[in-house]
């Protein structure tokens, strides 16, 4: 699906407001006008305003689009004062998306969620409808906070994620898993229910969308690990192409590699702090937390690199949104190891 971003206020819109654009040649096709969206919009009250601030595949989206749509909801937010926000996004980075906006929009006094479809919505045996008319329903019920909800197939239940540890793990179906946790929530045949027993908000919300910290830099490198990976040729790489970040997913005990040279870690992690570059350690398996003893994670522990226990996905977001934010080495580092409220349950990020 194409970009767009969904408020929901108490005035109409025209019909005209309503079209999303599917593809350049200009065919147009009215998004809420299936038979579930339509249902949810009628018993609900809904009333709709939409803006369309990418017309993109989401697989040629980068952090600056990012930028784009967090600043698209703010504007919608400080405008129309929207009681919900809807993004509708293409599925293959959908989750790099919400966990941008995670980061950019902690401390937002409104749920956002977003959706999309496996389908298009004009071919038959979309999903469309029924994710869009989920998330709807989602919204109604929601915390303050970024989520993702789908279900991938017309007659299937909606899983709610919330926006940081959300992964896509299939090409079609129910794609998307939340990583390490089980799901929010569960939207079936318009019944709304929380899997999560403590859903209370607790974190200190924004004074308002002007604290948004909306920013990203897309200087980063993502490295995974390997037996006989040549760590010093991607140094070099770094340094002469003027990266600004590197995230590199350790293997799953929380160690790598310290010889021989050429695939050494922690010399890897001492060449980036030499040259100022924020080097975040991650994991790609559920975290078995920080508190092992291999000598590999002892002395990556004196390198200065910053052990994010999080997915890759969020563990790369995290950093390119911290480097937008500063300009300063030591500020960034700051930035990429405290935690960042989100109004998710006041959950830290």
């Amino acid at each position: 699906m194409t970009g767009g971003t969904v408020g929901s206020r108490s005035e109409p819109l025209s019909g005209r407001e309503k079209l999303v654009r599917l593809s350049e040649a200009g065919d147009q096709l009215d998004i809420l006008a299936g038979p579930h969206v339509s249902a949810v919009l009628e018993k609900g009250g809904i009333e709709t305003i939409l803006r369309q601030p990418l017309n993109m595949l989401s697989e040629n989206m980068t952090p600056d689009h990012w930028v784009a749509v967090g600043r698209e909801i703010k504007r919608l937010i400080a405008k129309e004062d929207p009681e919900g926000i809807l993004v509708l996004h293409g599925t293959d980075t959908m989750s790099f998306t919400s966990a941008a906006l995670s980061f950019m929009l902690a401390g937002i006094k409104v749920p956002v969620v977003l959706t999309g479809s496996n389908r298009p919505p004009n071919e038959p045996d979309t999903d469309a409808d029924t994710n869009i008319a989920d998330a709807m329903i989602a919204l109604q019920h929601l915390s303050p906070g970024v989520y993702l909800s789908f279900a991938g197939r017309p007659n299937a239940k909606s899983r709610v994620h919330d926006g940081v540890s959300v992964r896509k793990a299939r090409g079609s179906g129910p794609a998307f898993i939340s990583a390490g946790r089980v799901h929010v929530a569960e939207v079936s045949w318009g019944s709304f229910e929380w899997t999560l027993k403590n859903r209370s908000a607790t974190g200190t919300p924004q004074d308002g969308p002007d604290s948004f910290r909306i920013a990203a830099d897309d200087r980063v490198m993502r490295i995974d690990l390997h037996p006989g990976i040549n760590l010093k040729a991607l140094a070099d790489t770094l340094i002469c192409e003027g990266y600004r970040g590197a995230v590199m997913t350790l293997y799953p005990a929380l160690t790598g590699p310290f010889e021989p040279e050429k695939s050494s870690v922690p010399r890897f992690a001492e060449t980036c702090a030499e040259h100022e570059i924020v080097l975040a350690l991650t994991m790609n398996a559920q975290p078995v937390g920080v508190q092992n003893a291999y000598e590999s994670k002892l002395l990556l522990e004196e390198t200065g690199a910053v052990l994010l226990p999080v997915i890759p996905e969020l563990a790369l977001v995290k950093l390119m949104w911290a480097l937008g934010w500063s300009e300063d080495y030591s500020q960034v580092r700051e930035i990429l190891g405290a935690e960042v409220c989100n109004e998710f349950g006041g959950k830290p990020i």
